[in-house]
């Protein structure tokens, strides 16, 4: 090939080039003026508003102690067997792992959202042959073609800018139910190892009544013998001690529950030999949750709620810009030829680029009934999330009073507690002199068992409920 010719190809090249830029140019500013318009068509998104919640009292639940949401779990809980228990459920936990799972699925439709405004392009090659018929003879013919296609959609009303910001509200929202997911896990593996410890101290409780109790029908039957008893003692010992062992066999299911119930949540078996008791568990003696509100802000619960609304606010732009045309851009280009020798030179060079405004007038009202359908599911959302709001300040509000009401109920059962155990060596004494019965000392004595078992169980409750609280501000991440 010459000089002469060399230079008429590229100058044939660069027209091309340059008609292609001019085209480019043109459409960018079709777009640009476009884009403008679509601050009309799509709405920013406003968080909803966090108002004071009616139920809380301030003067009830804000004060001097621990403000527990502040604390990772590792910090709040003391007992250094529940945090093995805890760190355990969250490792193996079936339902924390299905967060996770659930949590990379998102990421990845948000990091598709994220390239949204990237055209789309591919790469062909392709060699055809034919044999065509002429005069009862056939003339072969070829055609060598290599080319490649980009295809973009003009942003111009903001659907791909809302369906970037729906895919990312969709992610956080994923985030944050693992957030959620981890703090109930928390919750639930704290408050069954309370209410094992309990059912663990009034076990051994329980055993040592029975061994007094079975002393006493032992001293009642030889009384009874000795004829300075009568019949009526002997019956009521007995009844006492089935009483306890009854009690012992409910202790037993409880227990063996409360095992499975750990079992299930840490996803392996138990070693609970070294369990501590209620009395060994240390917590502040006044819980403070901060400002109502923003203890409710900093709940999972809410901010996934919050974040589902978002993203049907995104969804209800993308169905209201889809009513409105579409613009896109397509460009092909590459070399094509029915001879292999001159596939690629100037002469077999090709190129292509096409603009096109589609606009939606009959589609069997599918377009509409979305966007009417995206404008309800809106507002369901914003509802739900009111209504979460409000669960959650009356769950708060539950909580606080409860741990108070625990607080004073466990000062008086252990008033309660000293006062039954000094009237059970009262009852001794007296009947020593003979101026009481035994049946005044199993009175006295199911009296002090029935106290004491209402302390252990009052200070699970506490335990639990200040759990509850500690969940219920958001605490438990980490």
């Amino acid at each position: 090939m010459d000089s002469g010719t060399l230079a008429k190809e590229e100058t044939s090249v660069m027209k091309t080039l340059k008609r292609s830029y001019i085209q480019v140019l043109y459409f960018g500013l079709i777009f640009l003026l476009g884009s403008l318009s679509s601050c009309l068509v799509t709405k920013k998104f406003q968080a909803p508003e966090y108002d004071e919640p009616p139920l809380f009292s301030l003067d009830t639940l804000s004060g001097s102690g621990l403000r527990v949401g502040n604390y990772g779990w590792r910090a709040f809980f003391t007992d250094s067997l529940l945090r093995k228990f805890i760190d355990s459920t969250l490792q193996n936990n079936y339902d924390n792992q299905i967060a996770y799972e659930r949590v990379l699925q998102a990421q990845s439709s948000f990091k598709q959202g994220k390239i949204g405004y990237i055209p789309t392009l591919s790469l062909s090659g392709q060699v055809e042959h034919q044999d065509l018929s002429s005069a009862f003879q056939f003339a072969p013919s070829e055609q060598y073609t290599l080319s490649g296609a980009l295809s973009w959609e003009a942003d111009i009303w903001g659907k791909i800018t809302s369906a970037k910001r729906m895919l990312k509200a969709q992610f956080q929202q994923s985030v944050t139910a693992k957030k959620l997911m981890q703090t109930q896990l928390v919750a639930k593996t704290a408050n069954a190892y309370y209410a094992l410890i309990a059912l663990k101290e009034s076990r051994i409780l329980l055993e040592r009544t029975l061994v007094l109790r079975e002393r006493g029908l032992i001293s009642t039957i030889r009384l009874f013998d000795a004829g300075m008893s009568n019949q009526l003692a002997v019956e009521q010992a007995r009844a006492q001690v089935e009483s306890v062992r009854v009690m012992l066999e409910e202790n037993k299911r409880s227990v063996t529950m409360a095992t499975n119930t750990l079992i299930m949540l840490t996803g392996g078996s138990l070693q609970t030999m070294n369990l501590g008791t209620v009395e060994d568990q240390r917590t502040p003696e006044t819980v403070d949750v901060g400002v109502p509100v923003e203890a409710l802000r900093n709940r999972p619960d809410v901010q996934v709620s919050e974040l589902a609304f978002r993203a049907a606010f995104e969804n209800f732009n993308i169905a209201k810009a889809s009513l409105y045309p579409t613009l896109t851009i397509s460009a092909m280009g590459g070399f094509q030829s029915s001879e292999f020798d001159k596939w690629f030179t100037s002469s077999s060079l090709f190129n292509t680029l096409i603009g096109g405004l589609t606009q939606p007038i009959f589609m069997t009202r599918k377009l509409r009934t979305q966007k009417e359908i995206a404008d309800s599911q809106r507002r369901e959302a914003l509802l739900d999330f009111q209504k979460t709001l409000l669960e959650a300040s009356t769950e708060l509000s539950n909580l606080m009073e409860s741990y108070g009401a625990y607080q004073r109920s466990l000062l008086e059962l252990r008033r309660q507690e000293e006062h039954l155990s000094r009237a059970f060596v009262i009852a001794e004494q007296l009947m020593e002199y003979g101026n009481a019965t035994y049946l005044d000392i199993l009175t006295a004595q199911e009296a002090l068992l029935n106290v004491q078992l209402s302390l252990i169980q009052a200070e699970s409750n506490r335990l639990q409920t200040l759990v509850g609280i500690y969940r219920a501000v958001g605490g438990g991440v980490e």
